[in-house]
């Protein structure tokens, strides 16, 4: 009975040491009744990687770049609600831990400046998948008409990122027109919706509350 309860322990250990471990996706969104390609980040992964993730679609295996790298092809649904959705990567040895990625309608931009001498400009509407600067603000500007109303929203804590966001938003004419940080419903994420009263390029800082990157 003894060596039973040792052998079955050591098979465990032995799987339990080569179980896929997820740490990252990029990009880290997808869009209703597109393909799209992400890039897995990890360890132990294998040429029997699978996918799952915890909305309706299909999840294709692409290929893997080495252990800690895999690419997978995700379709969601066309018509699926904007959400934050998991993902789970699995062999036959096991599971592992779930990470968060959003399903989001919005085109998806990756450029971002900590100059702020030279913000990104982006076409509204928009969506920027990247990372808090560290000490330095990320900087973006947008032109906007007399009259619209405009929404700008943070998804950090929501898909377990760490960054606490700050927003400041900045007139034509270099006045501060909105502030946000915290939120009674968004939690640490930041979010806020206002009217244009100037036409023009409108200043985005983006930055974290305790400039970390």
């Amino acid at each position: 009975m003894q060596r039973g309860i040792l052998v079955t322990f050591g098979l465990i250990a032995s799987s339990a040491l080569s179980m896929p471990v997820l740490t990252g996706v990029s990009p880290l969104a997808v869009s209703p009744g597109q393909a799209v390609e992400i890039t897995l980040l990890g360890n132990s992964f294998t040429d029997d990687l699978r996918l799952w993730t915890s909305f309706a679609g299909k999840a294709e295996f692409v290929k893997r770049i080495d252990a800690k790298q895999a690419v997978f092809r995700v379709t969601a649904p066309k018509g699926m609600p904007k959400q934050v959705g998991a993902l789970r990567v699995y062999d036959r040895t096991g599971i592992s831990e779930p990470i968060l990625m959003m399903v989001d309608t919005l085109s998806t931009a990756t450029a971002t400046s900590t100059d702020k001498t030279k913000p990104v400009p982006l076409k509204l509407p928009v969506a920027v998948d990247g990372k808090m600067g560290g000490v330095n603000s990320l900087w973006f500007s947008f032109d906007a008409m007399v009259g619209q109303k405009i929404s700008i929203e943070v998804y950090a804590e929501r898909i377990a990122s760490k960054a606490d966001p700050v927003i400041r938003l900045m007139d034509p004419n270099g006045r501060e027109v909105g502030y946000a940080d915290d939120d009674d419903v968004l939690g640490s994420d930041a979010g806020l919706i206002f009217q244009a009263k100037t036409v023009g390029a409108y200043l985005l800082e983006l930055r974290d509350v305790q400039y970390r990157s």
